[in-house]
């Protein structure tokens, strides 16, 4: 085994492409989750890509401290070229809605937050409150 890790993200229908400084910004759904992704391209080597890409499909290999390559394929074609490092940040509001979509506190619930989120600003409130934890 050469040491190198391969990562690979999949992204579904049009994917916007643009560059920013030295770094590659494809932002588009994630074909996997559905959900918004935006991955960043790090130090990535200067090519000519179109502003949007279909089905793209993304796949950087390299393993740490050292620069990687990275590898586009998209419906029309492809891209080879150096990166530093990828960064991928994914849209979770969608699923943490949808995962709490059935719960409603009652209004006992949100003033005993309020109190104690507003208890906690006071000095010392937060070590009487681990010491009573400790306790118990």
């Amino acid at each position: 085994m050469n040491g190198q890790a391969t990562t690979r993200y999949a992204f579904a229908g049009p994917v916007r492409c643009e560059r920013r400084g030295a770094q590659l910004l494809l932002v588009g759904v994630a074909r996997a989750r559905g959900v918004l992704l935006r991955l960043v391209l790090a130090g990535a080597e200067r090519r000519e890509l179109p502003a949007v890409l279909d089905d793209l499909e993304v796949s950087v290999r390299g393993s740490d401290g050292a620069p990687g390559r990275c590898e586009l394929r998209w419906r029309q074609g492809t891209a080879e070229f150096g990166v530093r490092g990828a960064h991928a940040l994914w849209r979770a509001d969608a699923a943490t809605a949808a995962t709490l979509a059935g719960m409603r506190p009652t209004r006992l619930g949100r003033w005993g937050w309020a109190i104690l989120l507003n208890l906690v600003r006071l000095p010392g409130v937060t070590r009487l409150l681990q010491a009573i934890r400790g306790a118990g």
